[in-house]
């Protein structure tokens, strides 16, 4: 697999909040677990789904702050160093005609997609997964830059001619975007032999990459403006979920498919429950040893952003709405990591060797 997932096997308790914490639980919260974000009926789901809604159901609920995009803890309940294991984690609603524009970009790539390119199944080549994606690098410079370093496009988690393979199929699902802001023309048929030369809104790939940063704004959100920029995004990501309801806890491993030192991730079509879980257990006061969860609710056209502990050091699952299988998401990679970086940043070696 591309990510490293959570076993199927594992319990929800490992997942979930304390005793302690469900007896403070607040009745608004109780009330959450009925409310629209509709589950399909346990039966219909794998033993892995089934753990992860439970999980979601158990989590830590995030509200984020309109105005800055960072999370606050659901209920006063809970002291603000619950949000420590998150931190970096920001949501953000995009404003109609900027999310149009984001659409555009996903549209486009999907249709480059079309013309001698191949998007690749999420989970690597042999493995059955209708999931696919595809990749939309800013400019040749970007994909040197990636070539350059030390990222390669295969799962982390395999060797050999399997690694091989597995790069081949995600180099053949990349194309390169052109930033000149140009018309586009299209030719379509009228009347006898006549055509119709139409001209569509250019897609303003670069300017729509700063109006997208304007709005998450970095510096209020306590994201690196060094790092969340327009020069500084690498390649944007279609996702095309193909009727699978949810998306399995992994970890972006920042050497490989999952490259980036900030990812964000829009809401293209569909909307889903977001679900944190930090690698590292905690021990309560009972002495119980629990992995921390968070969940929040992502509608379509928001977008969320992970960076720093949220990013590096929690896993992260989604959820779809039961009526949201066309789940679309189109993702915004930032930055590379150095190996120095990636190893000292984030947890994804430890945790691929459990």
């Amino acid at each position: 697999m591309t990510e490293a997932s959570l076993e199927p096997s594992t319990s929800p308790s490992k997942v979930a909040d304390s005793r302690e914490t469900k007896r403070m639980r607040t009745a608004k919260e109780e009330e959450e677990k009925k409310d629209h974000h509709a589950s399909p009926p346990l039966l219909e789901m794998s033993e892995e789904e089934a753990s992860l809604r439970q999980a979601a159901l158990e989590a830590i609920v995030l509200e984020f702050d309109p105005k800055t995009g960072l999370p606050v803890p659901h209920s006063s309940f809970f002291p603000h160093s619950v949000l420590d294991p998150v931190h970096g984690i920001v949501k953000r609603s995009l404003p109609p005609e900027l999310f149009q524009k984001l659409k555009r970009i996903h549209e486009h790539i999907k249709t480059r997609m079309e013309d001698g390119n191949r998007m690749v199944p999420w989970s690597g080549l042999n493995e059955g997964d209708t999931k696919l994606r595809a990749f939309g690098f800013m400019g040749p410079g970007a994909l040197k830059r990636m070539d350059e370093s030390s990222v390669r496009l295969y799962a982390a988690e395999k060797m050999g001619d399997e690694a091989k393979e597995d790069e081949e199929a995600n180099r053949k699902a990349i194309c390169i975007l052109d930033l000149a802001e140009e018309d586009e023309e299209k030719n379509s048929n009228t009347t006898g032999d006549e055509k119709a030369t139409t001209k569509t809104p250019p897609l303003n790939i670069l300017q729509t990459t700063k109006e997208f940063v304007e709005t998450v704004n970095p510096k209020t959100a306590g994201l690196d403006p060094k790092t969340v920029c327009s020069d500084e995004l690498i390649a944007y990501q279609i996702n095309l979920h193909n009727g699978v309801r949810y998306l399995p806890a992994h970890l972006d491993f920042p050497l490989h498919e999952g490259f980036g030192k900030v990812i964000s991730t829009v809401a293209v079509r569909g909307s889903a429950t977001i679900l944190l879980i930090s690698i590292d257990t905690v021990r309560t006061k009972n002495g119980d040893e629990i992995q921390p969860a968070w969940r929040f609710h992502l509608n379509e056209g928001e977008c969320y952003v992970l960076s720093d502990r949220a990013r590096n050091t929690c896993l992260h699952a989604v959820l779809a709405d039961d009526d949201n299988r066309t789940r679309e998401s189109l993702n915004l990679r930032f930055g590379l990591h150095t190996e120095k970086e990636a190893e000292e940043q984030t947890t994804w070696r430890r945790y691929l060797v459990g």
